[in-house]
C-alpha cells in the first residue's frame, strides 16, 4: 500500500505544532496537550472508513509473533478522539489459514499511515495524512512520558517545543558531536519503547510471560527514571559536556580510525593503511561509529561488520575497505563472501541500513541489505559517493537500494546494485551519476519522478523484471500516453538525461499529457 510520507524542516515542524496550540489557553499545561492534539485531528477525519497502513512497533511484533519490521494494510473503521485509539480491520488477503493475525485490532492513531488510494473520494487523505504525521512527529521527538508530571502553571509549548526542536537540529547538523547525538537517540528510542511496554503491561492480565505485573512495572519505572535524569543533562547545553566526560568515551588527537574485528586481518591492514601511527584502533565498526566524529576517516578490513548505528552520515566523512575491489560489476555471490571482502550489514530486520544527509564516501565495501527495506536513504542535501561497492538486497524484503529525497545526490563509480525491487528511487529534485555501474535483477533499475537529473556513462541495466529506467508522470503536450525505449541513448532527448559511452537496458516514460487551454479571443 502506498502511503503519504513527509520530509520537513525544523522550522516547518515548529509552525505546524504551533498551529495546534495557537488557540489554546495560556499557559498551556502538559495535562491539556493530548486534548488539544485530538481536537485538532478530529476535524480531518470526517468519513466513517479510510484505508491505512499499521507500522507495528517492535515490541508489539514480538507479542504478535511476527518479524519486525511488519507493515499491515487495512481499514480504519472508527477513531476514538478522546483516547486517540483507532479500530483497525486487517485486509482479507493477510488473514490466510495458519496466520496468527486477528481481524480487528485497537491501534494508536500515531502508528497508522494514511493510504494514498481511498475508496471514499470525499476523504481528503493528503490533509489527514499530514495532520497525523505532525502528531506522530510530536509524540516521537518532542513529548516525553514524564512531561505529564509537569506543574499546571508551566506553559508546555514555550518551555519544551523550541528547545527540543533546536536539540534535534543541532544533532543533525553536527553542532552536537555524532557520538553524543547517537547516544541521545538511543535514549529516546529506549524511553518510548519502555513506555509502550508499560502501557501494554498495565492493560494485560498476569500470564506466564508476565508472572508478576507489579514487579515488571516497578522495574520499568526505575529504568524510566534513570533515562529521565540522563536526558535532562544531555538536553542542557551547560551540563552536556559534564555528561560526556563522565559517561562517554570520546578519544581525541587521531587522524583516522582502523577497525580490527579480526586479528588475522592485521597484516592486511598494516600493508594498505598509510599513517598508521596516527590512527586510533577500534574492535568493531559499531564502536568506531559510536565514538567518532562525522568527518572521520574509517578503514575496515575484510570480514563481516554488523552495525545498528542510526546516526547521520555527513560532514565529509568516509568508510573504506582497505582492499580495493576491481571490476565490481562482474562480481558473483562467491566473490562477495565476507572472508574475502568487507561486508557491512544490519544485525536485525530494519527499515534502512545507512541514512545520509550530508557529504559522505564509501569505498571497497559490500553492503548486505537482505534484511532491510532500504539500503541507503539520502535526504536533505545529501551528497553520497560510492566507489567500488556492491549493494546486495533480497527480492522478498529490500524495497530500494538507494532512496533519494529532498535535493539528495549520489555518484556511483564501478558499483553494482542487485536484487532490490527498485535499484534506485528518485524524488523530484534529486540527482544520480552512474559511472561504469550495473543494476542487475531488480524490478526497476531506476524509478524516478520528473525534474530529476540522471547521468549514465558506460552503465547497464541487466535482467530487470520490468524496466531498467521508469520515468513516471513526465509532463508533455504529446498525444501519446507512454513511450518505451530499447535504446537508452534515446533518453538523451529528454530533459534531465545525459547518456555517454555504452549503456544497455530499456526504459519506459509514462507521459502525463498537458491540457492546453485555447482562448477564443472573439
Amino acid at each position: 500500500m502506498e502511503v503519504y510520507e513527509f520530509s520537513k524542516t525544523y522550522e516547518e515542524r515548529y509552525h505546524e505544532i504551533h498551529r495546534v496550540f495557537v488557540g489554546a489557553e495560556k499557559p498551556l499545561p502538559a495535562s491539556r496537550v493530548s486534548f488539544e492534539w485530538l481536537v485538532f485531528l478530529e476535524k480531518f477525519f470526517d468519513v466513517a472508513d479510510w484505508e491505512g497502513l499499521w507500522k507495528i512497533p517492535q515490541f508489539r511484533c514480538e507479542r504478535m509473533n511476527v518479524n519486525y519490521p511488519f507493515h499491515l494494510p487495512g481499514t480504519v473503521t472508527a477513531v476514538d478522539f478522546t483516547t486517540g485509539v483507532a479500530e483497525f480491520s486487517t485486509n482479507d488477503e493477510f488473514l490466510e489459514e495458519g496466520d496468527e493475525l486477528q481481524r480487528e485490532y485497537k491501534v494508536p492513531l500515531e502508528q497508522l499511515w494514511v493510504g494514498v488510494e481511498q475508496k471514499d473520494s470525499k476523504f481528503k487523505a493528503d490533509e489527514a495524512a499530514e495532520a497525523v504525521d505532525s502528531f506522530r512527529y510530536f509524540l516521537t521527538y518532542i513529548w516525553l512520558p514524564w512531561d505529564a508530571e509537569e506543574d499546571e502553571e508551566t506553559d508546555y509549548f514555550d518551555k519544551y517545543v523550541l528547545m527540543r526542536l533546536q536539540l534535534l537540529c543541532d544533532m543533525k547538523t553536527g553542532k552536537i558531536r555524532r557520538s553524543t547525538a547517537a547516544h541521545i537517540r538511543e535514549l529516546l528510542v529506549e524511553t518510548h519503547r519502555l513506555n509502550e511496554i508499560r502501557g501494554i503491561v498495565k492493560e494485560e492480565e498476569p500470564s506466564e510471560e508476565i508472572t508478576d505485573k507489579m514487579d515488571v512495572l516497578v522495574k520499568i519505572n526505575a529504568q524510566m527514571n534513570l533515562l529521565r535524569s540522563k536526558l535532562a543533562m544531555l538536553q542542557d547545553g551547560n551540563l552536556r559536556e559534564i555528561y560526556e566526560n563522565i559517561h562517554l568515551d570520546i578519544p581525541e588527537n587521531y587522524n583516522s580510525i582502523i577497525v580490527t574485528e579480526s586479528t588475522d586481518k592485521m597484516s592486511e591492514i598494516l600493508k594498505l593503511v598509510q599513517n598508521i601511527d596516527s590512527s586510533r584502533f577500534c574492535v568493531t565498526l559499531q564502536n568506531a561509529l559510536m565514538t567518532s566524529n562525522a568527518s572521520d576517516k574509517i578503514h575496515i578490513a575484510s570480514g563481516k561488520h554488523v552495525i545498528t548505528f542510526r546516526e547521520y552520515f555527513n560532514s565529509q566523512g568516509a568508510i573504506s575497505g582497505v582492499k580495493q575491489l576491481k571490476e565490481v560489476s562482474r562480481m558473483n555471490p562467491s566473490d562477495c563472501k565476507s572472508s574475502l571482502v568487507p561486508v557491512i550489514c544490519s544485525e536485525l530486520q530494519d527499515h534502512f541500513l545507512i541514512i545520509c544527509n550530508g557529504e559522505f564516501t564509501f569505498e571497497n565495501i559490500i553492503f548486505d541489505c537482505s534484511n532491510v527495506k532500504y539500503g541507503f536513504v539520502c535526504q536533505d542535501q545529501a551528497k553520497l559517493t560510492l566507489r567500488n561497492c556492491v549493494i546486495r538486497g533480497s527480492t522478498k524484503l529490500s524495497e530500494c537500494g538507494i532512496d533519494l529525497k529532498g535535493s539528495g545526490s549520489v555518484t556511483l563509480s564501478n558499483c553494482l546494485i542487485t536484487d532490490c525491487f527498485y535499484g534506485i528511487g528518485m524524488k523530484s529534485g534529486t540527482k544520480v551519476d552512474l559511472i561504469s555501474t550495473d543494476i542487475v535483477r531488480c524490478e526497476y533499475g531506476i524509478f524516478l519522478e520528473e525534474d530529476c537529473d540522471v547521468t549514465l556513462e558506460d552503465s547497464n541495466f541487466k535482467c530487470c523484471t520490468n524496466y531498467g529506467i521508469y520515468l513516471e508522470r513526465f509532463k508533455s503536450d504529446a498525444e501519446i500516453e507512454e513511450k518505451e525505449f530499447s535504446d537508452l541513448s534515446q533518453l538523451q532527448n529528454l530533459p534531465g538525461f545525459q547518456i555517454s559511452g555504452t549503456c544497455e537496458g530499456n526504459a519506459l516514460v509514462e507521459v502525463e499529457v498537458m491540457e492546453i487551454e485555447i482562448i477564443d479571443e472573439d
